[in-house]
């Protein structure tokens, strides 16, 4: 019994010290999670600290490309379902001719475009994005091949202003507080340094005039019966991007843009019809 006693002495301090260990090893990422908007906290310590450099989303999907541009994560319905580097022998992304990505778009339902890290290059996959939902074990879902283009390849007779690509996204009416035109189409292309973009018609191949990003208009959609439809505009409040990816509620339909700043370490977003750019939130 007196050894038991003893044994006791002993051993409380050290079951004291483990469980403070315990309390004190409390996931870091919890504080920063806590900072985040519900709907976007899966992307708290996103790529373990490499930020985001590309992204682009296929209904529930979203595909997210780290700064680097050598690993993805493929999320659904707000859940990082596989993160892996571009060459790893499950990734979909094996085949990518590019060997990296720093901007990629989506041309609904039938092509990918990806550009490589550097801006400079893209190549065209083909998918079914109408599919996507549970595709991401599959290494057949994209089909490569083993063409490359440039920038100059970009559009009609070498008319791309930027020689490189650091984002690319559609430009939709419902941002505009209008109803989806099916003959309505065009992508925003930001520069490589992200502080210009320029619109570019996919119908007629022609650009719009450059820009500096923070002209990005954000749209307040206000009483559609008042003088000048009750619209009125807000510009975005920052001065380069590194990425923008739509984002969609838990019914599908397209709810906004997220914006990826200072390395891809930050992102803001605005909800269409808000007219309200919301952050910078901090990703670590």
């Amino acid at each position: 019994m007196k050894n038991n006693f003893y044994l006791i002495r002993i051993m409380i301090p050290f079951l004291v010290m483990t469980l403070l260990q315990v309390h004190c090893t409390k996931d870091p990422l919890d504080t920063v999670r806590k900072k985040i908007p519900a709907e976007f906290q899966y992307l708290a310590g996103i790529f373990d600290g490499d930020g985001v450099g590309a992204g682009f989303t296929m209904g529930p999907v979203t595909v997210l490309f780290n700064q680097t541009g050598d690993k993805y994560a493929w999320i659904e319905d707000g859940v990082i379902l596989s993160e892996r580097g571009l060459n790893d022998s499950l990734s979909l992304f094996k085949k990518d001719v590019l060997g990296s990505v720093g901007a990629a778009i989506i041309n609904f339902p039938k092509q990918l475009y990806l550009f490589d890290r550097t801006g400079s290059q893209y190549t065209v996959v083909e998918l079914d994005a109408r599919i996507a939902h549970a595709q991401w074990a599959n290494t057949n879902f994209f089909r490569f091949n083993a063409y490359t283009f440039t920038t100059h390849d970009w559009g009609k007779n070498d008319s791309c202003p930027f020689s490189t690509i650091g984002s690319i996204w559609y430009d939709k009416t419902d941002r505009i507080c209008g109803p989806y035109l099916t003959d309505y189409g065009a992508f925003i292309m930001s520069n490589g340094t992200g502080n210009l973009m320029a619109n570019y018609q996919i119908a007629t191949a022609t650009f719009s005039e450059v820009k500096s990003i923070n002209h990005y208009e954000l749209f307040e959609c206000g009483d559609q019966n008042a003088e000048s439809n009750g619209i009125l505009k807000h510009l975005l409040p920052l001065a380069s991007i590194d990425a923008v990816v739509d984002y969609f509620g838990p019914d599908q339909a397209l709810q906004g843009e997220i914006f990826f700043l200072m390395d891809g370490r930050q992102f803001g977003y605005q909800a269409f019809g808000t007219g309200v750019f919301m952050g910078p939130y901090d990703l670590y």
